[in-house]
């Protein structure tokens, strides 16, 4: 271990600290994190590379970066617990205006110090026979808040306001793959959101500096609406103002797929651009280094709190600062002692950084260069770029696939293009921003050589896409995994970094060895395919999707919802990737409520990154015009479309497999390819078999057709007493009657419904009628994402992804 650079190493012990104090990290992280602690400062002392002033040190540190997240996760949960007490209600918001951003469309707004109570009356106004409950609704402590408002206002940091509207339900995320809006809430400090009715300034004195930035902001912003295209100016707010408000969503998907998306951001690439083409012009004007770098320093400063405060933005300033002040001082900067300052001091602000993607992959990034920057410098150039940059692709490759499930293959040569390039992007929209109060023909001609790289990276990377293998859908490696990973990368880099110091060639084959090793850590990364079948219920809200895995093949039974809009690109699609899956083999669609395949129309018309081979509709949507968006999306992706009916049966397990192995789906109804006018009862009924597993799917069939389709097992001699029933129509009283549960005595029930529907579903009914029977009940509103393994012996195991509640 190298302890020449305490900066890091402190940083490292203050991380290990906030990893144990963490809840989410888990009992594994928590166990190695306070190994690490251990053998950190025994092996600096047994080594005597630490004295004990320096290990008590190490120690405080590690103390301190426990203490820092308990007391902040103690804080959130205090403030979290008290925006509860007001549930949906009409209520007032008091506090300090911190933070307006205003785009096209969206306008928000953070108070700090806020303060929570009903819209309506106050304490001093409740009787005396007020309950406890209505009493802790007014005057209620919640930290910062973010506040969406519907248009725009005129409010400055400093200034006191007043919100009425309501608290925005943050819910955890209730399926693998889901995005964390309150963990990034959290890493801003910020305790909840809220949606703004009504706002006005009631008192606070205007901080001057914050004012004529974010008037600045707002002018910069309206500057490029007259001067680029609607594109070109979301573009060039997101890359110079850090508003992505209006940025094209088309252009940023096609430049996340892409691998390139962090130059539509303001990073640390385009703060130290900046920063240090500022500092290099003012030396070159004979400015002393004392000087230009206090001038530079402060620019980078306000420009960096002008964009947000981004974790990696503030990374690049603080290292920069650092940077400019060790060339005052006629000192040596090191990246790796730097950004080991930069960590403690963001963690200190706001500990959920480190729970991040931008936070990570910002830190990963700068730690790889440095580290590679280590190793014995290589004879050719572009060799020593080449290596530099595989390093760096290898450092990220983990957090890459945490976070967002794919490994852009060609990410590497991408950016070994564009990046040179950005400086003049830059340039032509400071450049243009210069010229506008003077001529706005000169400012569009000044910014026309940034549109044109633009261009030329938007053609770079559709052309790209195109390409075999561009976009790698690998899924999200498991935890172990990735330290395993790091741990071996960090000890490859300790033997390489030993033996350049000693100026000791490493032999080819042990070369050939290292590279070896570093393919099989690449590979497990990869997450391993269900070996044996796997039923998914996904937590949709209110509506059914159902996911069914066994090794290669995937089969979807319905995937829709009607209360979140955004079902597809926000719960499906991210799921689908986390598993590593880019094809799904059937897609079966139980009847043509949107509640039952909006996702899959969002894989067939939204995104590429999912293929659908085949789509199974019930017979009687043959001739019904309501399946027409379906099949015309169908159309345009390739994807075959087959009809069933009672009789129809398919098998989809490889035949080479045990048949105790096969995955076959009979459909029992409809019992022909008649039109049926009633949507529900179209529904497909479909029996999953799966060895000695069986499991029924109703859609959201009345209780009429379960007398047609109970009829139709009979006359077929199918089977009888069933594992799981898929509750019909969300728990609805019009479906699964005593009938059904008398013929076909199921040990579980799942039923898929959103928390507080407008149905009222599951009806009381249906619900008295599973338990007077003792089947066991599983709600995808109170478990989040259900997992269903059925073992060979006849028993099944049982995963979902959140506790019980209610």
């Amino acid at each position: 271990m190298n302890y020449r650079r305490p900066c890091l190493l402190m940083a490292v012990m203050f991380v290990l600290g906030e990893c144990i104090s963490a809840e989410e990290t888990g009992p594994l992280l928590h166990a190695l994190s306070g190994a690490a602690v251990l053998f950190l400062t025994g092996a600096g002392l047994l080594r005597k590379k630490v004295r004990r002033g320096a290990a008590a040190l190490l120690l405080f540190v590690f103390l301190l970066g426990f203490c820092r997240y308990h007391i902040a996760e103690q804080g959130f949960k205090k403030n979290q617990s008290r925006i509860l007490y007001f549930g949906e209600l009409n209520v007032a918001l008091t506090g300090k205006v911190v933070a307006y951003y205003g785009s096209k469309d969206t306008y928000r707004v953070i108070l700090s110090g806020s303060m929570l109570s009903s819209a309506y009356g106050s304490l001093r106004e409740l009787p005396e026979t007020a309950t406890e409950m209505q009493r802790k609704r007014y005057d209620q402590p919640v930290g910062r808040i973010m506040v969406y408002l519907d248009a725009p206002a005129d409010v400055y940091p400093g200034h006191e306001v007043r919100i009425t509207g309501k608290m925005a339900q943050e819910e955890q995320p209730q399926n693998e793959g889901q995005f964390d809006y309150g963990r990034y809430l959290r890493s801003q400090g910020i305790s909840g959101s809220m949606y703004g009715k009504r706002m006005e300034i009631v008192g606070g004195d205007v901080l001057p500096l914050w004012k004529i930035l974010q008037r600045f902001r707002e002018w910069c912003q309206e500057a490029f609406r007259t001067i680029c295209t609607e594109s070109g100016s979301g573009i060039y707010q997101a890359v110079l103002l850090g508003e992505r408000g209006e940025m094209p969503e088309e252009i940023s998907r096609l430049f996340q797929e892409s691998g390139i998306s962090h130059i539509l951001a303001v990073s640390g690439l385009h703060l130290s651009i900046l920063g240090m083409g500022f500092y290099n012009i003012l030396r070159k004007g004979r400015l002393h280094q004392k000087a230009a770098g206090i001038f530079a320093g402060i620019l980078i400063l306000l420009y960096g709190t002008f964009t947000g405060c981004s974790g990696s933005a503030m990374r690049a300033v603080i290292m920069l600062l650092l940077q400019f002040l060790a060339r005052s001082m006629g000192r040596t900067y090191d990246m790796l002692s730097a950004v080991g300052v930069a960590a403690v001091l963001l963690l200190l602000r706001s500990p959920y950084l480190l729970f991040t993607g931008g936070f990570q992959l910002s830190f990963a990034a700068v730690l790889s260069i440095g580290l590679a920057m280590d190793l014995p410098k290589l004879k050719w150039q572009i060799v020593e770029t080449i290596r530099i940059a595989l390093l760096l692709q290898l450092g990220m490759l983990p957090i890459v696939l945490y976070h967002y499930f794919k490994l852009p293959l060609y990410s590497l040569l991408l950016n070994l293009l564009v990046l040179p390039l950005m400086g003049y992007v830059l340039g032509g929209g400071i450049l243009a921003l210069a010229l506008y109060p003077f001529s706005t023909l000169l400012a569009r001609v000044a910014i026309g050589g940034g549109h044109m790289i633009i261009a030329f990276y938007k053609w770079l990377c559709e052309a790209v896409s195109t390409w075999q293998y561009a976009s790698l859908v690998l899924g999200r490696p498991g935890m172990g995994d990735i330290l395993v990973y790091y741990g071996v990368l960090l000890l490859l880099f300790c033997i390489l970094e030993r033996r350049g110091r000693r100026q000791e060639r490493t032999p080819y084959l042990e070369r050939a060895i290292i590279l070896l090793i570093m393919f099989i850590q690449i590979w497990n990364l990869i997450p391993d395919k269900p070996q044996k079948t796997e039923i998914t219920a996904l937590y949709v809200g209110q509506g059914d999707g159902f996911i069914i895995r066994n090794r290669d093949i995937v089969v979807t039974m319905d995937q829709g919802s009607t209360s979140d809009k955004h079902f597809g690109e926000n719960v499906l699609e991210p799921y689908l990737l986390s598993q590593g899956i880019s094809c799904i083999d059937a897609s079966m669609i139980s009847h043509c409520d949107s509640d039952h395949y909006s996702g899959i129309l969002y894989l067939l018309t939204e995104t590429s990154a999912v293929r659908i081979r085949r789509m199974i509709l019930p017979a009687a949507a043959k001739l019904d015009s309501r399946y027409d968006t379906l099949r015309q999306a169908a159309a345009q992706r390739n994807t075959e479309i087959k009809y069933m009916q009672s009789g129809d049966e398919m098998t989809v397990t490889e035949e080479k497999e045990k048949e105790e192995e096969k995955l076959a789906f009979q459909c029992i109804y409809p019992v022909d390819d008649t039109h049926i006018e009633d949507a529900n009862t179209q529904s497909l009924g479909i029996m999953l078999t799966a060895g000695r597993f069986h499991m029924l799917f109703t859609g959201d069939m009345p209780k009429e057709a379960e007398e047609v389709m109970l009829q139709e097992m009979q006359r077929r001699r199918l089977v009888e007493d069933i594992d799981v029933l898929k509750v019909g129509h969300h728990g609805s009283a019009t479906s699964t009657s005593e009938l059904l549960l008398e013929t076909l005595s199921p040990t579980y029930a799942l039923i898929s419904y959103g928390r507080n529907n407008d149905y009222g579903h599951p009806h009381q009914e249906t619900m008295e009628r599973l338990r007077q029977r003792g089947i066991r009940l599983l709600e995808t509103a109170r478990l989040g994402e259900i997992r269903i393994i059925p073992e060979q012996d006849g028993s099944i195991r049982l995963y979902h992804y959140r506790k019980a509640a209610g």
